[in-house]
């Protein structure tokens, strides 16, 4: 290994022999080294050996052209290596390629410029529904029918992003790009990437929001009518039945059709929503059902989904359908029948997996009667329905509605507010609230606003519901408020103490004894407001009468 080449012409007594077994006594009787060399390493060493003297003969009398041959021999060992290297590392490669395509959620397939493939990931075959044996014995032009895809790329272009649909049963709508591969100036093949438009329908939801991620535990209320709606709900989620939810505006129709999606085996798929009285009426047709290019004046290049697609495999909530235009009706009736429809000025039919979930705050069947909305679009939503009744005919619903929104908005708008006086709670309990459940909640954020102390008063309410309370009490009713008033503004200013409590019965020229009388008649029961009594000894100096001086 130091020396490169040796020989040895008398083995056995050589120099290197010390040390050896047969160090004196060797058999051999010549030999030649030569190591192996690659890469300034020696890797091995060629041994010619020759054990009598004819042999030795010819191993030393011709060692230039031995030495020669060894070298030669030598070298073509390193290119055998080298080779066998080569061949190991591209297989390591080839499966590194092939681990990293079969991991990429896309499909791809690779083509030569001729349009054989070359190659296509598992993704590629999951999608198009063929063995990975049958895409390799393919041309692409096979595989992505309409235009000479050879000749496309041969020009250098290229697609970014374009929708396709393989045909198939059911058809396949994927996105594809296209782009060549480049060896220098010249175009050797290309890359054919495949995205399920289901796929990105899923990302696309779950970043803007467009799943329900709503439990029926959402729905707060404790009266009977609300336990019963949730039960009747729950069973029902499991269908792909249409639901027709009916309710005033207000009573949180949404809220339940989002519970009933995500209850559902839809629940990871699309929960998308649309109000049919929100968007003009020119405008609602390709809202619901798409367009394609050049449709109408103004459409996107390469025309757009509607909602129906958006939801495929999810749920379309239509809210406000008692607003829908007749001749959209129609449409939305084959939708229902047939699962399938066409994009505005499209030719092209696409099926749907949705389910349909309708909500309105109108009578339709008064609208049947009046030829507003069609009698068989209403037998085709109405086959579950559910009714929402109004917060009016469930007022225990009321106070746990109320302490709800409460909670929510004291930490959004931090407020150190815990909860309603008791006449502010009576107030609330009496009101009719025609706007439901969304009228209560606004009137808490309002009262948690304007609120300073602990416990929301009637004076923090909206004017509305003062107003109404107002001309339904008794004349006996206000008086008794209005000392109330009086006498809180007194504490306020002068303490809650005995002390205070002392000061402010003079000043309102009443006993003390009454004041307390006053404030205990209106005290809660739950204790929201606070009367701090004097000590008994105290409260005895306080009531008992001084004695006149003599």
């Amino acid at each position: 290994m130091t020396e490169k080449t040796v020989i040895c012409n008398s083995p056995g007594h050589f120099v290197h022999c010390r040390g050896c077994r047969l160090e004196g006594k060797c058999p051999e009787t010549a030999e030649v080294l030569c190591a192996i060399e690659m890469d300034d390493r020696v890797i091995g060493v060629i041994s010619m050996v020759a054990f009598d003297e004819e042999q030795r003969y010819r191993l030393l009398g011709k060692k230039e052209t031995l030495l020669e041959f060894i070298h030669e021999m030598a070298q073509m060992l390193v290119s055998k290596i080298r080779e066998q290297a080569h061949i190991e590392w591209v297989k390591q490669f080839n499966s590194l390629v092939e681990t990293t395509l079969n991991s990429i959620n896309d499909g791809i397939i690779t083509f030569d410029n001729s349009g054989r493939i070359t190659h296509a990931n598992l993704v590629a075959s999951q999608l198009l529904k063929v063995s990975n044996n049958q895409l390799l014995s393919c041309n692409i032009d096979q595989i992505v029918t309409g235009r000479n895809i050879v000749e496309f790329i041969g020009a250098g272009n290229s697609i970014k992003h374009q929708e396709h649909i393989f045909p198939g049963s059911p058809p396949v709508h994927c996105l594809i790009s296209l782009k060549p591969i480049c060896s220098g100036p010249e175009v050797t093949g290309g890359v054919l990437s495949l995205t399920d438009i289901r796929d990105i329908r899923t990302v696309v939801n779950e970043i803007i929001g467009m799943q329900g991620h709503t439990t029926f535990e959402s729905i707060v209320g404790e009266s009977d009518a609300i336990a019963q709606l949730k039960q009747q709900a729950m069973k029902i989620a499991q269908s792909d039945s249409t639901v027709l939810i009916q309710g005033e505006s207000g009573t949180g129709k949404e809220i339940l059709a989002r519970a009933i999606h995500s209850a559902s085996d839809r629940g990871r798929g699309a929960f998308v929503a649309i109000n049919c009285a929100a968007i003009p009426e020119m405008l609602l047709e390709s809202e619901l059902f798409g367009y394609e290019q050049g449709a109408f004046t103004g459409a996107k290049k390469g025309g757009k989904q509607g909602k129906f697609e958006l939801a495929d495999g999810g749920t379309l909530f239509l809210d406000e359908i008692g607003d829908m235009p007749l001749h959209l009706q129609v449409k939305l009736l084959r939708v229902l029948q047939d699962r399938c429809f066409e994009r505005v000025g499209g030719t092209r039919t696409i099926s749907l997996d949705i389910r349909i979930i309708a909500a309105t705050n109108q009578d339709l069947e008064e609208k049947v009667r009046l030829r507003e909305f069609r009698q068989d679009l209403y037998y085709r939503l109405n086959v579950i329905p559910l009714v929402i009744p109004p917060l009016r005919e469930r007022r225990p619903d009321i106070p746990v509605l109320g302490r709800h929104f409460l909670l929510s908005y004291k930490i959004k708008l931090k407020k150190a507010v815990v909860g309603f006086s008791q006449q502010a709670l009576k107030l609330l309990e009496a009101y009719s609230w025609p706007g439901n459940v969304r009228e209560l909640e606004n009137a808490v954020e309002y009262a948690v606003n304007i609120e300073n102390g602990a416990y929301i008063r009637e004076t923090s309410l909206p004017g509305r519901i003062r107003e109404q309370s107002r001309q339904t009490r008794s004349l006996k009713e206000k008086v008794r408020q209005y000392e109330i008033q009086q006498i809180t503004e007194a504490l306020n200013r002068y303490g809650w103490n005995a002390k205070g409590k002392e000061t402010a019965a003079r000043e309102l020229a009443i006993s003390l004894p009454s004041l307390y009388r006053k404030l205990m008649d209106t005290e809660p029961e739950d204790g929201k407001i606070t009367i701090q009594a004097p000590r008994p000894d105290k409260e005895k100096s306080l009531l008992k009468p001084k004695p006149r001086r003599q």
